[in-house]
């Protein structure tokens, strides 16, 4: 997160210059503030340390669904990581390009398998020889071929908590690495899908690059393994997992994660995928929140956007009090939110 973005002066608490008092004083609490200074900022840093190397930033949107975060993203230029088909219409609904939406995930429905092919997403990441299976038949059912990529296993050690480890052979997401090759065969050998990339996602938290350089390493021997045998990778989805700082963490900066990718995959002519924001790496684009104390009423709606004041413009009885508004302050873009119903978030400009 942007270190400016969020100060104390004389024992106040300013986000980018705009009192927080003021802020609760005028919209009432519970109240998350979210700099939108920030967002952009940590989204260029990290789009600019990646350089020219092809690349996608897909922002993991269970993170965060408030749609005006996720618009601020998608202005940037910010692809999407979903994974349920209620993540793929808010990050439809934020103005994300389909062809920039990977799907990732256990346990897809068919029908939100279906709803994907419908749009025209950029892949679906695969847990299971199963789950391909699966894909293939609702391929097949709407007639088109289903780009898909494999979540292998490294078998890494990440260095972090246990809990959020995914990349070592015990851990229960992906395909185990000495499955891969025969997974592929499998995939090469459908009708319905076809297999472009290869997907990789070692935990959350991480402190360090070279657990990332290790599993990348590895992956990059595999990707020339399966060219070899005549599968079109293109695409390597390289996760997320990048750690912040709670206490005394020394993360990696974005330029030294960006270096060490790079210099172990970047120069396999594949759109490298980045998922940011990745669960516990919450705040790597500045998700930092400011929240009240007060119980939420009943309702909910939709704030529409005015100068001096913000005012209800629809209602939902069935619906706890899910708000959110934008509203601009001199000349600060802040956006101001509870809840994550589908008709908010809107965006000051």
């Amino acid at each position: 997160m942007s270190a400016s973005a969020f100060t104390r002066r004389d024992g106040r608490l300013f986000a980018d210059d705009v009192p927080l008092e003021e802020l609760a004083e005028r919209y009432g609490t519970p109240l998350f503030v979210y700099s939108a200074t920030a967002l952009a900022a940590n989204y260029d840093a990290l789009d600019q340390a990646l350089g020219s190397v092809p690349h996608t930033l897909c922002y993991s949107i269970k993170t965060n669904m408030n749609l005006a975060v996720v618009r601020t993203l998608v202005a940037r230029g910010a692809g999407i990581d979903v994974t349920s088909g209620g993540e793929l219409f808010r990050a439809l609904r934020a103005g994300a390009e389909p062809a920039k939406i990977v799907y990732s995930g256990v346990g897809k429905r068919d029908d939100e398998i279906d709803q994907a092919l419908a749009v025209g997403i950029k892949m679906f990441n695969v847990e299971s020889r199963a789950e391909l299976r699966r894909i293939d038949a609702v391929a097949g059912a709407r007639g088109v071929r289903a780009p898909i990529a494999f979540r292998v296993n490294p078998d890494v050690d990440p260095k972090t908590h246990p809990y959020i480890s995914t990349g070592l052979k015990n851990s229960k997401f992906g395909i185990p690495w000495g499955d891969a090759i025969e997974a592929y065969a499998e995939a090469k050998a459908l009708e319905h899908v076809e297999a472009i990339g290869i997907d990789c996602h070692i935990g959350s938290q991480l402190t360090e690059v070279q657990p990332f350089v290790d599993a990348l390493n590895r992956v990059r021997h595999l990707l020339l393994e399966l060219r070899d045998a005549g599968h079109p990778i293109r695409t390597l989805d390289v996760g997320g997992g990048l750690g912040v700082r709670y206490d005394d963490e020394s993360p990696p900066s974005f330029e030294e994660y960006a270096r060490g990718v790079v210099e172990s995959v970047g120069g396999l002519e594949c759109d490298l995928v980045f998922e940011p924001a990745d669960g516990e790496t919450f705040d790597d684009f500045g998700l930092d929140g400011v929240a009240g104390t007060l119980d939420f009423g009943e309702g909910s709606g939709e704030f529409e956007y005015d100068p001096d004041r913000a005012r209800w413009i629809a209602e939902d009885p069935y619906s706890r009090l899910a708000a959110q508004t934008a509203a601009q302050i001199g000349r600060q873009r802040l956006y101001l939110g509870v809840g994550d119903d589908d008709e908010f978030g809107l965006a000051a400009h």
